[in-house]
């Protein structure tokens, strides 16, 4: 019972839609940890100084009882006064990372020591300008309407024995979206040759098992005139031939814009009696040769 009475005080009592500047009645102050032990000192003291009678021990325990009074102060100041402004990510996918951007903003430069935590996560945030910006990353998990959790933003400055905290109870939520995955072609030596972009439309065929999904006329499919493939017909670049050869070693090399051709030796009727970079004859006698082994038409 006095569980489920918690968290329906702090949505009720810390609701907060877009932006907000936090008041006296927002923010919760109270002893935090070693704040606890701060006071049995104090009391140890009081007792002792008051046992013995002894003024100087009763005047230490009145400088920390003040000190304790003080740290309540600067430890509330730290939140009062202060604007926030939460933006939300509407939109996600599983796995993804939600942006949730904090903007603080202040009347005047002062230095803000907080802790935000949401969730699991606990982050350190400096605020010292006026106007400042800090992120937090939340993962979905799950499909679906995502709910924010709330905010909870606290200071425990100076010392460490006192602890001012707010809750944001954020009322917006995102949609996730299931997680997207990759489409592969079943046949990669059919994607390779499927180039819509070089090649041009000739005619169109049915559809056979283990053609690619990529092929496929989805235009006639769609007004439920079945399955076609598309035939395109290749268009032939032409061949850009370079000839480098070595007129010592007998060997010569063919270089196009579609491979590389290194022939070694070279036969000796291309060389025989005529020089390779000079005299016409080259060509007579080496374009028989590459027209035979199908390197040129």
């Amino acid at each position: 019972m006095l569980k489920q009475a918690w968290p329906n005080w702090i949505n009720s009592r810390f609701k907060f839609e877009r932006s907000k500047t936090l008041q006296q009645k927002d923010i919760l102050v109270f002893i935090y940890q070693q704040g606890y032990l701060y006071l049995v000192l104090i009391l140890i003291t009081f007792i002792a100084g008051v046992n013995y009678g002894n003024n100087l021990i009763l005047g230490f325990c009145f400088l920390i009882s003040a000190i304790l009074c003080i740290s309540f102060y600067l430890t509330f100041k730290q939140l009062h006064d202060l604007q926030i402004e939460v933006l939300t990510t509407e939109v996600g996918q599983v796995g993804e990372a939600l942006q949730l951007q904090l903007h603080f903003k202040q009347d005047f430069a002062q230095a803000r020591y907080l802790w935000i935590k949401i969730d699991t996560q606990l982050e350190k945030v400096l605020i010292q300008e006026l106007k400042q910006q800090h992120q937090l990353t939340i993962y979905a998990e799950q499909r679906g309407r995502l709910d924010y959790p709330n905010l909870q933003i606290y200071s425990v400055y100076p010392f460490g024995l006192v602890r001012a905290w707010t809750y944001l109870n954020l009322t917006r939520h995102a949609w996730i979206a299931p997680r997207s995955m990759s489409f592969r072609a079943e046949n990669k030596q059919q994607q390779q040759s499927f180039q819509p972009d070089l090649d041009e439309f000739r005619e169109l065929r049915d559809f056979q098992t283990g053609d690619s999904l990529q092929a496929v006329s989805w235009k006639q499919a769609a007004r439920g005139q079945g399955l076609y493939v598309k035939v395109l017909a290749e268009n032939k670049c032409p061949i850009e031939l370079s000839l480098i050869c070595d007129a010592l070693n007998h060997a010569f090399m063919i270089i196009t814009n579609t491979s590389v051709r290194l022939f070694y030796p070279a036969p000796s009727s291309i060389y025989a009696d005529i020089s390779p970079f000079t005299d016409p004859k080259f060509g007579k006698a080496v374009l028989p040769y590459l027209a035979k082994r199908n390197l040129i038409d």
